[in-house]
């Protein structure tokens, strides 16, 4: 019961310091940020196996945060191990592992690589487009990711076309009045 207990109290710390994290990462205090993930992280592996969905949820954090200080190649790394770990233990989380791939291409198109940024993208939407066939929230972002990577190619008229998609979905699933 003892170790329970502090089993417990542990990873409410790493919830506790990841919660805090997220509050200065909202402020625009990414260092700070990045310390209060990374010391969740450290807490969360020492108790979690390696594929836990905390330890995912807290690596995209962290490589989110290092793709807003220009640090990409950190940055892929982090999302890199989190998709690893989605794609081996939970691959039927079509969602989790669609915002994953989406992260990454959000990297790569910091770094100007289109081509790769774009196949990670029409994989996030694949996937989305499987699992939602009448489409949602997510699968317009995909759409739109996309569409901006075809425009920054210089491909407008795919992109607008993309575009569009996502404008249609988006409409057809806001839960606004319109």
């Amino acid at each position: 019961m003892q170790q329970k207990c502090h089993l417990n109290g542990h990873v409410d710390i790493a919830c506790s310091l990841n919660g805090i994290g997220h509050v200065h990462y909202g402020q625009g205090k990414y260092d700070e940020a990045l310390s209060f993930y990374q010391q969740g992280l450290k807490i969360l592996e020492k108790y979690y196996f390696n594929g836990h969905d905390d330890i995912i949820c807290t690596l995209n954090n962290i490589g989110y945060i290092q793709n807003e200080q220009g640090k990409y190649s950190e940055a892929l790394d982090f999302h890199r191990q989190a998709l690893a770990m989605q794609e081996k233990y939970y691959p039927s989380y079509y969602a989790n592992i669609a915002n994953t791939l989406n992260y990454i291409s959000n990297v790569l198109v910091c770094q100007s690589k289109y081509d790769e940024a774009l196949c990670y993208c029409q994989r996030a939407l694949t996937m989305q487009e499987n699992y939602y066939p009448s489409g949602n929230a997510s699968t317009a972002s995909s759409l739109n990711n996309i569409g901006n990577i075809l425009s920054d190619q210089g491909k407008y008229n795919e992109a607008i076309e993309f575009l569009q998609r996502a404008l249609s979905t988006v409409e057809k699933h806001s839960p606004f009045d319109r």
